[in-house]
């Protein structure tokens, strides 16, 4: 019940939030993507009237584990109004971002790839402005989807 378990909503609302808030003192943005909602809506919630906003970042095409803006508008935790900004990044980056930070011994996963993509795309416009980018999967878990990579 992980697309309708308020728990994982209120985990990034009384946890991540106040952390990222507690050691980024001047965040702008908080990047995520969406998968099931629970990160970016409790992040949301969390941020709501504060400096910080939540960016959230939707893969152009389907990236195995992100739901593409197409397909979450059934989905109990898509709230768009709660989002500082929602875009739609592109994913023609995402292997070779992917394969570079491999090379370097950061094994992000393609959640992650779409949330860097997205930061690096949203600061090429708002200059000077501080992002916290989730992290939140690893390239183990696509190993056979991306073999090419590693």
């Amino acid at each position: 019940m992980q697309y309708d378990n308020l728990e994982n909503v209120y985990a990034h609302m009384l946890t991540t939030g106040p952390e990222l808030q507690e050691h980024i003192k001047d965040l702008d943005y908080v990047v995520c993507t969406f998968g099931t909602g629970g990160t970016a809506t409790g992040l949301a919630r969390y941020f709501a009237g504060k400096r910080a906003k939540v960016l959230v970042a939707f893969p152009d095409r389907p990236v195995e584990g992100i739901r593409t803006l197409n397909a979450v508008n059934d989905l109990a935790f898509y709230k768009p109004e709660l989002y500082g900004l929602v875009i739609k990044t592109g994913t023609s980056d995402l292997e070779r971002a992917l394969g570079y930070f491999v090379k370097r011994g950061l094994g992000f996963g393609p959640s992650t790839g779409i949330a860097l993509l997205a930061a690096i795309d949203v600061s090429a416009v708002q200059k000077g402005k501080t992002f916290a980018i989730l992290a939140a999967d690893g390239m183990a878990n696509y190993a056979s989807e991306y073999k090419h990579v590693l």
